[in-house]
């Protein structure tokens, strides 16, 4: 892992309501110099969304007043804050979960637990993505899969059973 240096002047917003969740996220954060702002339910976060207008959002699904999706779906249709990339922060990791958070105008998707290294790859992707391109256009058109090494593509899958036929 390299460190993401020349981070410390980008603003991610965290609006997590655990919070043990997110003294874990903003120490992780604290390792690239990002600067954190956090917030423990969807009201503030939006609220603090438009104050501040940070470069990212992590925002978890399950939130106590309003859930997450609902959260983005304002985020998305404010036209001060149409751009910031939304990245879900969840526990639930099946496929229509994923695919529910990017219909409501989620960029990308993390599931909770994480690696350290693997979660600060990603926000740092992420973060260069927006200096480079929209977020939204670049991550839609990605799949999910894409994202988890620990999902094997259809050739991998060949490999796997191939050996696994050999070892039988």
């Amino acid at each position: 892992y390299r460190k993401g240096l020349g981070m410390e002047d980008k603003t991610i917003l965290v609006i997590e309501d655990d919070p043990l969740n997110m003294e874990l996220v903003k120490a992780v954060l604290s390792i690239d110099n990002y600067h954190v702002i956090e917030a423990s339910d969807a009201h503030a976060g939006i609220e603090l969304c438009r104050r501040h207008k940070p470069d990212l959002v992590l925002m978890d699904i399950q939130l106590p007043d309003m859930d997450g999706l609902t959260a983005t779906r304002i985020i998305k249709e404010d036209e001060l804050l149409k751009d910031v990339a939304v990245v879900a922060l969840s526990a639930y990791a099946m496929e229509e979960d994923v695919q529910e958070a990017f219909n409501a105008g989620c960029s990308g998707y993390i599931t909770k637990p994480f690696k350290i290294v693997d979660f600060l790859e990603q926000i740092k992707k992420y973060i260069e993505l927006l200096k480079t391109q929209d977020a939204d256009n670049y991550n839609k058109s990605r799949t999910w899969l894409d994202d988890h090494r620990f999902y094997l593509n259809k050739e991998e899958c060949s490999i796997v059973n191939k050996e696994i036929g050999r070892i039988e």
